[in-house]
């Protein structure tokens, strides 16, 4: 009896150990039953289709399977539109009014993926006599057997869907296309990067995707060309589409990352690029072109930013000033050495004291008034010409001083 009651005690132990470690049988069935998430890859993307009424056309859309499972898979259609300026596909079910749905049909509803296998599936639209314009269709591909939610726990089965732009050719066609408007994100930059935001405007009822370039010029000269749209995105009828083209082609530059909803921003200096030091007034300049159904029509746009580095410019100011006052000192302290000639100190004095002493003459002279004109005489006068003999040789044996204005003697009539 106590060996019975011994071991029944282990048993019990055992039970609740095993209780314990193991995880519930419903747990392991349903981690077993787990799938990997769907991974899918389509192509084209988009597709573009061109048609007339009451025309039959088919298309190849292929199929990959990137997981390591096969997975049975399902098509279901849908429409989509552009989900705001920035031209992302939003999908919307079936409403009544869409009876072009009914225009579409696939040569497999349902199918089988292998593993990194492309399967192609073929898709064929009827039109009918009254089809026209632009039709927009989504191929979703789907698990045909989604997971089943269990513990209250809820299911998100994903997919992928594969667009369609269906161009229906008719009278009364209209591809029309305009720049609504060309800005850049600031009107000063201390460095580059510039982003140019374009905004594009489809006010006719087919589908265009234009494409071009965008010219940056500097006066005039060309000093950039950047590519517009080189994705060929579509702008779906009277909607608006935004597109940005960035311009950081510069020395120093703005490395830009985006990382959990945070943008960072770290200035690289690459001296390979010191020649494109940008500094001054720059032009932005569109030009793009769309297919109007007969020929290329071109779109154009400009604007204009300016790029100062103010922090390198303030830098270099002061370097300047540093040198000339530098250059400025140093002529000064050798002007001080030089040695002056005493000749030119004493000259300069000697003509101050004379200038200073008492009974000095002035240097300039009074002028001399008139003088009458001489009347040649008729008869010598023998009287005149001695008493003017002994004139002039009392005046040559008197000094006259050196400072003193001599005047002319008069004439006698």
């Amino acid at each position: 009896m106590f060996y019975v009651r011994k071991l029944g005690l282990w048993v019990g132990i055992l039970a609740v150990v095993l209780g314990v470690v193991l995880p519930p049988a419903a747990a392991s069935a349903q981690a077993t039953t787990t799938r990997p998430p769907l991974s899918l890859t389509t192509s084209p993307i988009p597709l573009s289709i061109v048609t007339q009424p009451n025309k039959t056309v088919t298309a190849d859309i292929r199929i990959k399977n990137n997981s390591t499972v096969t997975e049975k898979l399902k098509i279901e259609l849908l429409k989509f539109g552009a989900n705001g300026a920035d031209g992302n596909p939003q999908l919307h079910e079936r409403e009544a009014k869409d009876t072009y749905f009914d225009w579409v049909s696939f040569s497999e509803q349902t199918f089988t993926a292998e593993p990194n296998v492309w399967k192609t599936i073929k898709m064929t639209i009827k039109t009918p006599p009254d089809a026209a314009f632009g039709y927009y269709l989504a191929v979703l591909f789907s698990r045909a057997n989604p997971d089943k939610p269990t513990g209250g726990a809820s299911a998100v089965e994903g997919g992928v869907a594969s667009l369609v732009l269906l161009d229906v050719e008719a009278p009364g066609a209209k591809r029309e296309a305009k720049v609504a408007s060309l800005t850049a994100d600031r009107k000063v930059y201390e460095f580059l990067p510039a982003n140019l935001n374009i905004k594009l405007q489809n006010s006719g009822n087919i589908h265009v995707a234009p494409t071009g370039s965008i010219f940056i010029k500097r006066g005039g000269q060309q000093v950039a060309v950047l590519d517009f749209n080189t994705a060929r995105g579509n702008i779906l009828p009277q909607t608006d589409r935004s597109f940005t083209v960035s311009w950081n082609d510069g020395f120093p530059s703005y490395d830009v990352k985006t990382a959990d909803n945070k943008t960072t921003k770290t200035l690289k200096w690459d001296f390979s690029k010191i020649q494109k030091f940008r500094f001054g007034h720059y032009t932005a300049t569109l030009v793009a072109v769309y297919d109007n159904g007969q020929r290329d029509i071109p779109v154009e746009a400009t604007v204009g930013f300016w790029v100062i580095p103010w922090r390198i410019l303030g830098v270099g100011l002061l370097i300047v000033l540093l040198i000339g006052f530098g250059i400025w000192m140093i002529v000064r302290s050798v002007w001080k050495k030089i040695p002056r000639r005493p000749s030119d100190k004493s000259g300069s004095d000697d003509g101050a004291a004379k200038s200073d002493s008492p009974g000095a003459q002035p240097t300039s002279q009074e002028p001399t008034p008139p003088q009458k004109k001489a009347e040649p005489a008729t008869e010598p006068d023998d009287t005149a010409s001695e008493s003017d003999s002994a004139s002039n040789s009392n005046a040559a044996a008197t000094t006259t001083p050196p400072d003193k204005p001599k005047t002319a003697p008069e004439l006698k009539d």
